[in-house]
């Protein structure tokens, strides 16, 4: 029964809500097993427009032939652009899901062989977001979720009948704080750069086309007069031409 899971698992790799496993699937699992199975979240920091890694660490592991768990995430402040395995399992042990699901994840992977258990801790996953431009200031929370604390999932290679699970108080999230980007002057787009494109929005303000913001004002801002006129368009071009 335990391979039977595999086969649905398979299929909680397509787009679509992430849901427990029913009580038939599950008729064989010890009602009282020993949450044996262990993670981390490594968080990140970033400034909105960012792109971040957070990291899923294995930290112990009594010897599992397959791992399913759920990443969650705010997708009104976090995308997920990228994942990459780790080394606990081998890239074609590892099946990719879709990146573009409402705010979570599924990894899923299982030994190539049968018979075998695997006992590697480390980085399991890596996964790369890009804070979107207009998060708040703040922490989001990113954080593993375990269908029936891993029963069906995380079990022995040698011996299926035995069932490792997850514990409740696991440290199983973490968080990308957005912090407040500092203020360049002339990087008026903040960018991290001041160029020709700066260049132009500081016309565009001069000339009234463009309501900055505040941000934008300051950074456009760049004898700190409390005025963007031609003086501050004049000492931008120094910067872009290296005068």
């Amino acid at each position: 029964k335990k391979f039977l899971c595999l086969i649905i698992a398979l299929c909680l790799l397509c787009p679509v809500g992430v849901s427990a496993l029913s009580p038939s699937e599950t008729e064989i699992i010890d009602d009282d097993p020993t949450p044996d199975v262990c993670f981390s979240v490594t968080g990140a920091e970033g400034c909105a427009g960012d792109t971040v890694q957070v990291k899923v660490d294995l930290t112990k592991n009594p010897g599992i032939w397959s791992a399913k768990f759920n990443v969650n995430f705010d997708p009104s402040v976090l995308k997920l652009k990228d994942v990459q395995n780790g080394t606990v399992f081998t890239n074609g042990e590892f099946a990719k899901s879709v990146l573009d699901l409402d705010g979570y994840y599924i990894y899923y992977a299982q030994l190539d062989n049968i018979g075998v258990s695997n006992t590697k801790t480390g980085t399991i996953l890596t996964l790369t977001f890009e804070i979107l431009p207009d998060a708040a200031i703040g922490k989001s929370s990113v954080y593993l979720t375990f269908d029936n604390h891993g029963k069906g999932w995380f079990f022995s290679g040698t011996n299926p009948e035995i069932d490792f699970t997850v514990p409740d108080d696991g440290d199983v999230s973490a968080y990308v704080t957005v912090s407040e980007r500092e203020i360049v002057p002339g990087d008026i787009n903040g960018d991290g750069k001041v160029n020709a494109v700066d260049s132009n929005l500081i016309k565009r303000m001069i000339t009234g086309v463009m309501t900055p913001n505040a941000k934008e004002f300051a950074a456009a801002d760049m004898n700190g007069d409390g005025k963007v006129n031609a003086v501050d368009s004049n000492l931008l071009k120094r910067i872009i031409l290296g005068g």
